[in-house]
């Protein structure tokens, strides 16, 4: 179960699973490797898979917060916005100063417009970390005291969570090509010589590293989220 987490720490999912695969093999009612195994499938979108890891821990031990915690998760990432929410309910009243659950928790809620129930939520959050500052953006933006810029922690949140869909959305629904535009235009400048060290502010997940990647000397892609940054390695 280590090997399985430092695996995934260094971003080697399917050994990852092989490793709680081989605790299961050697003790099946090892909850935590169930949750772990749940984690390691939801990283690489098998949610199904992962909702199914989850149960069988929560089935092994019902009074893990995590498990539900994590499968709350998992319920929201597929539309199951009730399912979630129940599921957050469950890890709270067990874990009852539980932040990041009645944060999650706001978040379904509002998705589904159930907007005082979120305020709620988020208040519980702030009751229980006044410097929750995801919470304190959320609530401010449902009671109308939206400030002016989102804080750092909320952007690189909503990134990360919107990384695996990010191409999709851009390229095939938007037709984004702004990137192959800039590296036209930069080529062109420099009458398509190599254009020296780059610094790709907001890389995202390196659509415009691609572009210029072969002409340049040095390229660093930099990027507030973590996950469009591991797509960006990728590439």
């Amino acid at each position: 179960n280590n090997m399985g987490t430092v695996y995934e720490t260094q971003g080697k999912i399917e050994e990852a699973i092989a490793a709680y695969q081989k605790a299961i093999s050697i003790r099946p009612n090892y909850n935590l490797a169930h949750d772990n195994m749940g984690n390691a499938l939801k990283k690489i979108g098998r949610t199904e898979e992962a909702i199914a890891a989850y149960q069988r821990a929560i089935s092994i031990n019902q009074d893990y917060p995590v498990s539900h915690f994590n499968i709350a998760n998992a319920f929201k990432d597929v539309g199951k916005i009730e399912e979630a929410v129940a599921a957050y309910q469950k890890a709270i009243s067990i874990k009852t100063d539980y932040a990041e659950a009645y944060n999650n928790m706001g978040n379904a809620l509002k998705d589904i417009g159930r907007t005082e129930e979120a305020i709620n939520a988020y208040k519980s959050v702030l009751s229980i970390n006044p410097e929750h500052v995801v919470a304190k953006y959320m609530l401010s933006s449902l009671t109308g005291d939206t400030p002016e810029t989102a804080p750092k922690e909320y952007v690189e949140n909503l990134f990360d969570e919107f990384a695996k869909g990010f191409e999709n959305t851009l390229l095939d629904k938007l037709e984004y090509k702004t990137p192959k535009l800039i590296a036209e235009l930069l080529l062109d400048i420099n009458h398509d010589r190599y254009i020296g060290s780059v610094l790709d502010l907001g890389c995202g997940t390196g659509l415009m590293g691609v572009e210029i990647k072969d002409h340049c000397s040095n390229l660093e892609g930099i990027d507030l989220s973590n996950e469009m940054l591991k797509k960006a390695r990728e590439k």
